[in-house]
């Protein structure tokens, strides 16, 4: 019997502070590899197939913020902005650990002309890429710039540059 309870208690214990301590990024991390096989989809350009398999996906986990958030990027490479919005939005209310959802949510923002709501999304991004995504810098630059503030555009601009996207180059004056 006490061999029995020294085992259970450890396990409690286990589960116990699994449970409670465990952190989103885990969480965002075990979808992202539940869903492999749709993110393969949309590597090799598969969009419509990927579409479908996050529509599955979807109705099999409905809380699910990464399925939300990789339906929501192929809508965006579809262009279909709205409902990519709509997914990236339903994505913010299961997860906010999941930083592709502001990046990608406030480019389709960008692309419909809604710069002061994009450049929310590209602040959120920057934020939760912990300031190292030369991407989020670029996207919010350019938003900078098209609200007319040119001198954090410059900004960010550089930033981007110096995380490593040497295709910001063009922009920088």
């Amino acid at each position: 019997m006490e061999a029995l309870f020294l085992f259970f208690i450890p396990l409690i214990f286990y589960v116990f502070f699994r449970v409670v301590f465990m952190n989103e990024t885990d969480v965002i991390e075990e979808d992202l590899k539940k869903f492999d096989e749709g993110q393969r989809l949309i590597e090799f350009g598969f969009i419509d197939e990927a579409v479908m398999y996050f529509d599955k996906m979807v109705k099999q986990y409905p809380k699910s913020a990464v399925a939300y958030g990789l339906r929501g990027k192929c809508h965006y490479l579809q262009n279909n902005y709205y409902t990519a919005i709509y997914n990236f939005e339903k994505a913010s209310t299961f997860s906010n650990s999941f930083p592709e959802v502001f990046l990608f949510k406030g480019i389709c923002l960008f692309k419909i002309e809604d710069y002061e709501a994009a450049l929310k999304e590209f602040n959120k991004a920057t934020w939760f890429y912990r300031e190292q995504n030369p991407i989020t810098y670029k996207w919010r630059g350019l938003t900078h710039k098209k609200l007319g503030n040119q001198e954090a555009a410059q900004k960010d601009f550089q930033r981007s540059l110096k995380l490593g996207d040497k295709d910001i180059k063009s922009f920088i004056s």
